[in-house]
């Protein structure tokens, strides 16, 4: 009888706990497939490499979760499998399927344009955004959203890191890792990035979709300015700035009033108040 390793045991595992038959069958990929060409991106729980697709000859992302024994990190590639596997939509990256062993990894379509927050924040001038390129990629993002929201998913990290742009510029919402569904008894607080999250959950207070709707506002701000939301304070300060203070980032005067109106609404303290994505 073979002996299984550590890794099969940690491969079962996965399997048998987050994925059904029907979707290993029509997701799952052999690693052997994959070429990775070089590392993109790391964070606490996961690493993105760009990759080749052999039997398609095609660029793929290739999200390696670092520590699947972690809760959190399964927790999150549950959450971004599960969510990739039933989107279609033109403002969400296409999902190309997984890897089991010998490491976990999510495979989706390379975006070859960076983040939004690269592009906004370079130092390098060929890289910057034009105002039209902006006004689309707004445009796209609340498309993507209003999908998202219609199929009662949260993405509850929404930020200009998670904006992934295509060769045109065009738009993508990606990193489904801490998404959770509407009405989830998931909906904790404390859950994305501080500079973009709403004020009710910095606070730990009950929440809906429009926590989105929120980060939205920020990233809107952020496009205008090219700043960073509090950018000079630590994370603490600004989200006690945020919950206590209610204080918002300076909208220039020079703002279209219509724009400046629209941010504002969208990170109204009042989740009520912020408008629908549609």
């Amino acid at each position: 009888m073979k002996i299984k390793s550590t890794d099969d045991l940690k491969e079962e595992n996965v399997k048998s706990l987050y994925l059904s038959d029907t979707l290993l069958k029509k997701w799952e990929i052999d690693m052997s497939d994959i070429e990775i060409q070089k590392k993109y991106f790391s964070s606490i729980y996961s690493t993105i490499f760009i990759g080749i697709q052999k039997s398609t000859n095609t660029v793929v992302c290739v999200k390696q979760f670092n520590d699947i024994e972690d809760e959190s990190s399964l927790q999150n590639f549950q959450n971004e499998f599960q969510a990739l596997s039933v989107l279609d939509h033109f403002a969400i990256p296409q999902f190309i399927g997984a890897t089991f062993s010998p490491k976990i990894s999510i495979i989706t379509q390379f975006m070859s344009g960076g983040s939004l927050y690269s592009r906004l924040h370079s130092k390098y001038s060929y890289t910057k955004l034009q105002s039209t390129q902006l006004s689309v990629i707004a445009l796209g993002i609340a498309y993507g959203m209003t999908y998202l929201h219609s199929n009662n998913i949260i993405h509850r990290d929404l930020k200009s890191l998670n904006i992934l742009l295509d060769a045109n510029s065009l738009p993508t919402i990606s990193d489904f890792g801490t998404s959770a569904r509407k009405n989830s008894p998931r909906l904790t607080g404390g859950v994305g990035t501080a500079q973009w999250m709403a004020p009710e959950v910095l606070d730990s207070k009950p929440y809906d979709h429009k926590v989105d709707v929120y980060s939205y506002g920020m990233i809107l701000w952020e496009m205008l300015t090219g700043d960073i939301p509090f950018n000079g304070l630590t994370q603490m300060e600004g989200a006690l700035s945020v919950v206590t203070q209610k204080i918002r980032p300076k909208i220039p005067l020079n703002c279209p009033k219509n724009l400046a109106r629209l941010i504002r609404t969208c990170w109204d303290d009042d989740p009520a108040k912020r408008p629908e994505f549609r």
